[in-house]
Order: structure tokens, then sequence, then C-alpha cells
């Protein structure tokens, strides 16, 4: 029987460690990018990150590092109140040690340090391999994302004026606010967390379509560019908008923006207050289950008893696509 070990990595040397240590087990599972691994993308995900914290557990077999997860730190609204929550984001196990528990025991080590540390909620995105594990630790699935595809060329083309920017404007933050709290759960997406989570990424260019009246934004979104087989996409990352109508109007006549060229397809997945009306309102085409090629679940544990999460909750793309 292999003993395994498990404790959290704080010094500068077992860091170092890690980071090779990722490369070697998470190329074994072939990663996306393989520039996800740099140094320049560890900082800004895990050092620069709003609340400038995150944890790493580690599992050790004869002093070696054989696994790892990765809980960054944010700040999750419930209700009004503001709870300090994490995310079990990043999770590898090295091939040989993958069938012994190591990754519950790991996260039953992280969710009882994390305990210690006034963490009020725990989330995370499992796929259909590992959402058993969540299951016995106590999460409860929330939702699995749902892939929405609108096809640009059945948008109107009425003449109104779309604005973009490549960068959050101040002018953003009250639309913002006015959209967060219709809702009754979320992480919570303040200014700071748009600038690190868009402007500053090193991963990909981000761009913002909005609307506006004379006075103010009424509604706006983030969005990434994709191709796939030769096929321009525009995934919707984050969006909030005043009211249900203006976010409706700005993806209804999204087409006519000069930036968006040669883009035949928008993408957006999620939850928000009233997604099912818009869904209406628009040609959107809900795609099969079995052509989702990422079925990812949304799954909660508040370490708080007899706390649960409403119906009418927000999430989206940015919680869950960091990697």
């Amino acid at each position: 029987m292999k003993k395994i070990n498990y404790k959290i990595i704080l010094k500068k040397n077992d860091l170092i460690e890690l980071r090779k240590k990722i490369k070697s087990i998470v190329f074994e599972t072939k990663p996306f990018n393989k520039k996800l691994f740099s140094k320049k993308f560890w900082i800004w995900q895990y050092k620069k990150l709003p609340s400038k914290k995150s944890y790493i557990f580690g599992a050790y077999h004869n002093k070696k590092l054989i696994g790892y997860i990765h809980v960054p730190i944010f700040n999750f609204l419930n209700k009004g109140k503001i709870l300090k929550s994490c995310c079990i984001q990043e999770v590898a196990i090295q091939k040989e040690f993958r069938k012994l528990k190591v990754f519950t025991n790991l996260c039953k080590f992280g969710i009882n340090y994390l305990r210690k540390e006034k963490i009020k909620v725990i989330y995370s995105f499992p796929n259909h391999k590992s959402i058993k594990t969540f299951v016995n630790l106590k999460f409860a699935k929330v939702l699995q994302f749902k892939l929405y595809i609108l096809p640009l060329q059945f948008l109107n083309r009425k003449k109104i004026k779309i604005y973009s920017s490549k960068y959050f404007k101040k002018e953003f933050e009250n639309c913002n606010y006015s959209f967060i709290k219709k809702h009754s759960s979320g992480i919570l997406r303040d200014n700071n967390y748009f600038y690190w989570r868009y402007d500053n990424c090193p991963k990909a260019n981000y761009n913002y379509f909005y609307i506006k009246t004379k006075k103010s934004i009424s509604a706006f979104i983030v969005t990434r560019t994709l191709i796939f087989f030769g096929i321009k996409f525009i995934i919707i990352m984050d969006y909030a908008a005043k009211n249900d109508q203006k976010l409706i109007e700005l993806l209804k006549y999204l087409k006519i923006n000069k930036n968006l060229k040669g883009i035949f397809f928008l993408i957006f997945s999620g939850n928000f207050y009233f997604l099912n009306e818009l869904l209406r309102n628009l040609n959107v085409i809900k795609v099969p289950g079995f052509l989702n090629f990422r079925k990812v679940n949304y799954m909660i544990r508040f370490l708080d008893k007899n706390k649960k999460i409403n119906k009418n909750f927000l999430t989206n793309f940015s919680d869950w696509d960091v990697l």
C-alpha cells in the first residue's frame, strides 16, 4: 500500500517544484493549450487575482509531489451578503496514482483547511469523469452548462449604434451593479474582477461591445474570438444590462458592428435571471447534449449549514473557462 501524505504548499522551493510537476502531470492529458503553464499565466491566474490569494494543496509519495489542487479565492455574493469563496479550479494527479482516491483525500484535506480559513463557499466545474467525487464530497449540482448558438446572419440589420472597447470602462459600473443585484448569488463581478479577468489576461484578447443612451451604458457584453474548422465564432464570456430588453437589443443588432466582419456565429452559456426570455426573443439554437464537446457541471458546497443556492443565480463562461 502506497503511503500518501497531504499538505498545503507554501514554501518557494515547493512552488518551483510544483510548476515543474504541473507540466509533467498535465501534459499526460494532452492539454488544450500548453502556453497556459507559462510563468506569466501562472502569476496572473493565482497571484494577481482581485483577492491576491490562492491556496495550493499537494499530495506526496516518498516526499515527491504526485498530485495537487489549486484553489483561487473570490468574493461570492449570496442574498446580498459577500462571502469568502474559492474554486477548485485546477487538478492533476500523476497517472499511476489515479485509482487510489488521491483526489478525494486531497479535496477532503483542502476542505478542512479552508474551513479553518473561514471560507464559506466552495465551487467547481467537474466533467462527467469527476462529478461522482464531488457528489460524494457533498457538493450540490446547480446546473450543467448548455451551449447556445446565435447565427449572426439571422440578426436584425436595423441601424443602432453598437460601440466597442478593448477595456472595461468606468461607465460600465452602474450597468454592471444594476445587473448583479438582480441575482440571488454568484461571483462578485466588480470593477477589479473585470480588470483582472479580461483587461490584464495574458491568454486572449477580449472585446467589450455595448449600447448607451445619452446618460449611461445600458448593456454590454465581453467577447473573445475563436476559430473552429476555419469558421470564426465569438464567445460571450460575460454580460450585464440595466434591464432584459437592453441586452436582447444589443445581441439582436450586434451584427452591424464593423469589428465583427467575417464572423458567423455567437456562442454563449450560463444562467442569468432572464435567460429564458432572451432565448424566446432571439433565433437561438440549443446545442444537443451529444454535440456539447465540454459537458461541464456547476457544483457548489456551502461550509455554513442550511445554506443553498437559489434558482436566480448568475454564472457564465467567465467562471470556469479560465484555463
